[in-house]
C-alpha cells in the first residue's frame, strides 16, 4: 500500500502548517518527516517504516500530531499537501511480507477514576492532613461530636490497553500525565517524551513498563497521583497515552483516552 508523501506549507486537520527537509522536496516542498518536523506539535507518526529522508522517516497523511492546545490541536492529523510522489506504508500487513515491519494496535480501552469530586472539609487541600480539624469544621453541632474519621480513600485512575491489531506488540510503556492548568485542558492527550516542548503545561506524572502483548491481549493498571489535591486549583486534569517512548511500531499512534477532570472543593462530603 502506498501513500502520498506529506509535504511543508500544508495546513495539517487543526490549521497548522506543515514543516518540511530543506534539503529534499516535492514540487519545491519540503517533505515532512517522523519525529522531526511539526505542525504545531510534534509529528509523531506512524509514517512510513521503510522510506526515510535524512535518516527520518517520511510523514504520510494522517499521522498522529502530539497535542499542543485545545481542540482541533489536542489530536490533529497530517495532510498530504501533494499527489505526485508517494510511499509504501511499510507495514506487513500492507505488503504481504513478513519481514516488513509488524502491525500492532494499541489502543487505551478504558480510562477512570473512582472519584471525580474531592471534599476538603475546609483544610484547603485533599486529602486533609488534620481529621480532627476536618471533623471539627464538619460538625453542626448536634449531639455529641464524633470521633476523628479516617483518612478518606484516594483517588485512583483505572486503564485498560489492548492489543487490536494484527502482530505482537514490542515492549512499551504507558504516561499518566497532568495538565497543570485542570480548568483549560485538552480532551485528549497524545504526548511524548518527544513532544514536550510544543506542550510545556503539563507534568508526567508517573509511568508503567508493558513487556508486550499479543494480539488481542489487554492489560490493566492503576496510577495515583499522589501529591495534594489544593482547592485553589479548583479542578485537576489528567491523561494517558501509551508508548511515550514510541518504542512499538502502529499504523495508528493515537493511544490515547478522553481527559479525565477531578474537582476539589472546601465543603464537607
Amino acid at each position: 500500500m502506498a501513500d502520498p508523501i506529506c509535504v511543508a506549507t500544508t495546513a495539517a486537520t487543526c490549521g497548522d502548517f506543515q514543516t518540511g527537509s530543506s534539503r529534499v522536496s516535492i514540487e519545491g516542498k519540503g517533505v515532512c518527516r517522523v519525529q522531526t518536523d511539526t505542525a504545531g506539535g510534534l509529528i509523531i507518526g506512524p509514517g512510513s517504516q521503510s522510506v526515510f529522508v535524512e535518516g527520518d522517516k517520511v510523514s504520510l497523511p494522517f499521522d498522529a500530531i502530539s497535542t499542543h492546545g485545545l481542540s482541533p490541536h489536542a489530536a490533529a492529523m497530517t495532510r498530504a499537501g501533494q499527489s505526485k510522489v508517494v510511499a509504501g506504508t511499510g507495514f506487513s500487513v500492507d505488503t504481504g511480507d513478513t519481514a516488513d515491519a509488524p502491525n500492532p494496535d494499541i489502543r487505551m480501552q478504558s480510562f477512570s477514576v473512582n472519584l471525580t469530586e474531592l471534599f476538603a472539609s475546609g483544610q484547603g487541600h485533599y486529602p486533609p492532613t488534620n481529621m480532627q480539624a476536618a471533623m471539627n469544621y464538619c460538625y453542626d453541632g448536634t449531639g455529641p461530636a464524633p470521633p476523628a474519621p479516617p483518612p478518606p480513600p484516594a483517588p485512583t485512575y483505572s486503564y485498560t490497553v489492548v492489543n487490536s491489531g494484527n502482530d505482537t506488540a514490542q515492549p512499551f510503556v504507558v504516561g499518566f500525565w497532568r495538565f497543570l492548568n485542570g480548568t483549560d485542558a485538552p480532551d485528549q492527550a497524545i504526548l511524548t517524551m518527544d513532544s514536550l516542548e510544543f506542550y510545556p503545561d503539563v507534568e508526567l506524572v508517573a509511568q508503567q513498563s508493558i513487556g508486550s502483548l499479543d494480539p488481542g491481549e489487554t492489560f490493566s493498571g492503576t496510577f495515583q497521583y499522589t501529591d495534594l489535591y489544593y482547592t485553589s486549583n479548583i479542578q485537576y486534569a489528567f491523561g494517558i497515552y501509551a508508548d511515550i517512548y514510541n518504542t512499538a511500531t502502529e499504523k495508528d499512534e493515537k493511544n490515547s483516552a478522553p481527559t479525565l477532570t477531578v474537582a476539589v472543593n472546601t465543603e464537607c462530603g
